[in-house]
């Protein structure tokens, strides 16, 4: 069914058999296929310009990875109760998602969420409840403009301290597998001398920092494809956020807390009241100094 508005138009579909065969009208800006059980991304949608909301909920999708050459930028991404298992560590940081306020992933098979999530500022709501989650990308303190974030029934044993740096009104934790006596991980600082890649890459990092840190993040250096080689990209993707300098770091220390999580948001939905483990990491540098 597609329903015109005044300067606009939307797609939605909720029978399979009502799914448009011939084409798709190039000036789509929201396309909803709910319950149809489609199990792949229509490839017509890629080249839309204009599309801005998308939601594929209750499909049996297993990949999302041909949205990344999508050809327009989204301010939504619904992919809840589908069959995703993996996505890309890269996959966020196509174009396509660089305005990206709204995503969620509830009830799919996901273990890990790809590194590259943390680069959405604008990202405002976030859900993951349902999957089978291990463990959260570190540097979660990037997601600066984060607001709600749900991660109930997933296998979470511990959190990224750098939680603490966001200002977020709702916080979901619930019927997770947090463990307070969780071991500290071995230290990433060992090895030989920095080579020349990470010189570089510890030059980009302590530019973008100093950037956010005065507010100018328009003259953060960009981690796209088109911005800086793809072999710098990958270094500068392990780098870990210090929580004491504000550094992001290559070699780094982790350290396991026990944190009062009533903290980190307005409204934090949990099991008990017990401070939650939570991982934190100390850079090179500031781990000496101590």
């Amino acid at each position: 069914m597609l329903r015109e508005h005044e300067n606009s138009r939307v797609l939605k579909v909720t029978k399979r058999e009502n799914y448009p065969r011939d084409g798709l009208f190039r000036d789509l800006i929201e396309i909803t296929t709910m319950g149809i059980r489609l199990s792949k991304i229509d490839i017509r949608m890629l080249p839309l310009k204009n599309l801005r909301e998308l939601n594929l909920s209750q499909n049996l999708i297993t990949s999302i990875e041909p949205l990344k050459t999508l050809s327009s930028q989204l301010n939504s991404l619904l992919m809840n109760e589908n069959s995703l298992e993996r996505i890309s560590d890269d996959f966020f940081m196509a174009p396509a998602f660089s305005k990206l306020k709204i995503l969620s992933l509830s009830k799919n098979k996901l273990t890990v969420l790809p590194r590259s999530i943390v680069r959405l500022g604008n990202l405002k709501y976030l859900t993951a409840s349902q999957n089978k989650l291990l463990a959260l990308p570190y540097n979660m303190n990037l997601l600066f403009s984060l607001n709600r974030l749900s991660l109930d029934e997933n296998n979470l044993t511990f959190l990224p301290r750098t939680l603490c740096r966001l200002r977020m009104t709702h916080l979901d934790i619930s019927k997770n597998k947090f463990d307070r006596f969780l071991e500290s991980d071995a230290n990433i600082a060992d090895g030989p001398t920095p080579s020349l890649l990470e010189k570089c890459a510890d030059v980009i990092m302590t530019h973008n920092t100093s950037m956010l840190l005065r507010g100018e993040s328009n003259k953060v250096m960009g981690m796209g494809q088109n911005e800086l080689p793809s072999i710098l990209v990958d270094v500068l993707e392990s780098g870990k956020y210090c929580l004491r300098c504000g550094r992001t770091s290559l070699r780094y220390h982790i350290r396991r807390h026990i944190y009062e999580v009533g903290t980190l948001a307005e409204t934090v939905v949990r099991d008990n009241f017990d401070p939650l483990p939570m991982k934190n990491i100390v850079c090179e540098r500031c781990n000496l100094k101590s």
